[in-house]
């Protein structure tokens, strides 16, 4: 049976796993530009790949808007990965370039600055639209329970052109993240930063002072887990374990929207674990 229809991208509710993987895959080729993501490997060092690719990639320049979804595997990830990927694309797509270019007319009639009045839109939409996500999914799972339990990480920018306070205009790239999924900032000509917070039990360890972000690094980075010395290895189990998601516990508690201005020659990119 094929999903029931409703408004908006991201709203119908799906009546079986076949209807609604045939239903989003037709549906989401107009939306990204570039490649699909590749059906990940079941097991690290071994050919055989999963049945059903649990990420979803977004590029479209047109609305400025990017993201990656990283389905967790042992919570039926894939659903949550597009459910999520739908809805910041209906959330933060049109919709919020409507919302950006009324706040901006609304904010000139009134001599407000409309580069702070739209920074804050921007970013109560961003919270609201990950908000939407994780109880889409929630209500899904509990009326469905091939849906149950689904969920996935997160990372988003989205890039907005506002006015400057000098009469110019400038490119603000609005970013979050849920779980471990990273974004990272290249300036002109410099090196690759992190912009983003996993939110993982390793990262945990490192507010604790247990261990120091390059130990973090070097046990997250490392090929085999088993050659680290005694003391990181004991903390390798937990290098895969994130304590936030879009589908399950409070994925916007304390959820942080940052942002960077831009400049020509600079480049972000986005990478799932």
């Amino acid at each position: 049976m094929v999903a029931a229809p409703a408004q908006g991208v991201g709203r119908e509710i799906p009546q079986s796993k076949e209807a609604y993987l045939k239903l989003f895959e037709k549906e989401w080729i107009p939306f990204h530009e570039g490649r699909a993501p590749e059906t990940g490997l079941k097991e690290k060092g071994r050919p055989e790949r999963k049945k059903i690719c649990e990420d979803v990639k977004l590029k479209n320049a047109q609305k400025g808007l990017f993201l990656v979804t990283d389905g967790v595997s042992s919570s039926q990830g894939w659903y949550a990965s597009r459910a999520t990927a739908r809805i910041m694309y209906e959330r933060l797509g049109e919709e919020l370039d409507r919302g950006v270019e009324n706040n901006i007319q609304e904010a000139l009639r009134h001599g407000e600055n409309p580069l702070e009045r739209i920074t804050t839109y921007v970013v109560a939409q961003v919270i609201a639209a990950v908000e939407q996500a994780d109880s889409h999914i929630r209500a899904t799972g509990a009326m469905n329970r091939e849906f149950h339990g689904s969920t996935t990480t997160l990372s988003m920018a989205k890039l907005v052109e506002l006015p400057d306070t000098k009469g110019g205009r400038l490119q603000r790239l609005f970013f979050t993240n849920v779980g471990d999924s990273r974004i990272y900032v290249q300036r002109k000509g410099g090196h690759l930063e992190r912009v983003t917070r996993d939110d993982s039990l390793l990262q945990h360890h490192v507010d604790l002072q247990e261990i120091t972000p390059q130990d973090a690094d070097a046990i997250d980075q490392a090929p085999d887990p088993k050659r680290l010395d005694a003391r990181l290895s004991a903390y390798a189990r937990q290098r895969t374990i994130i304590t936030k998601s879009v589908g399950s516990g409070r994925p916007t508690e304390n959820l942080g929207v940052s942002y960077i201005d831009l400049q020509p020659g600079d480049r972000f990119v986005r990478e799932n674990e």
